[in-house]
């Protein structure tokens, strides 16, 4: 795993970060995921400070020079976006991805079907490139534009703790989610990996996600 070698990269001796890390946190992840991270980060001694922010928001902090020092729960491949991150390690919970379609509840859909996404989703942006998608600004509008008629689909991303959604949504999938910090906070990167080395090896890793987490 490339993020042991990271972590024997920097060392195993984590020096503290002077100044909370600032994590950009979807307000869907927020209050679920915070004991987590509390714990996590408190074990390895460093403060945080939670942004919350509509995914759409978040991607904004991210791009924006020293807005955020990383975020908090994004799925698999956000740093091929923004490079200058780095994937923490294991991942810490689950999102589940829904649909709800205009009439054809099948999925996949057919080539061409039009999709309406909510901004910031970023699973869209890597599984939908043979459809034509429609950025959203919130489900109110997303709603409203699959009840006229002018998108197939309407797709969102929660927490797969929570309680599935009922019909007409339809769960499509689920991914696994990551912390995701500046590369720059190296000694802060060794610390979490040090101690979530330790968590996974002792169980404790698999403990919180269970105590925090009920559905995973």
């Amino acid at each position: 795993m490339k993020w042991i070698g990271w972590l024997l990269l920097v060392g195993l001796t984590p020096v503290a970060h002077a100044t909370p890390l600032k994590l950009a946190a979807a307000v869907e992840h927020t209050a679920i995921l915070r004991p987590f991270i509390h714990d996590w980060f408190g074990r390895a001694g460093i403060d945080f400070q939670l942004i919350p922010c509509t995914y759409a928001r978040c991607e904004k902090l991210i791009e924006a020079d020293h807005a955020v020092d990383g975020d908090m729960a994004r799925i698999k491949g956000f740093d091929q976006t923004y490079p200058h991150l780095l994937q923490i390690g294991a991942p810490i919970s689950e999102a589940a991805i829904y649909g709800q379609p205009r009439d054809n509840p099948s999925w996949p859909p057919a080539r061409g079907t039009v999709i309406g996404c909510l901004r910031g989703i970023q699973w869209c942006e890597r599984f939908l490139g043979n459809y034509q998608v429609i950025w959203l600004n919130d489900e109110k509008q997303g709603l409203a534009q699959l009840h006229r008629g002018k998108v197939d689909w309407l797709i969102k991303m929660r927490p797969a703790s929570q309680p599935a959604l009922a019909s007409p949504w339809l769960k499509i999938t689920k991914e696994q989610v990551f912390l995701y910090l500046d590369k720059k906070h190296r000694a802060e990167i060794a610390a979490l990996l040090k101690v979530q080395l330790a968590f996974i090896n002792n169980g404790r890793w698999l403990a919180m996600q269970k105590q925090y987490l009920s559905a995973i």
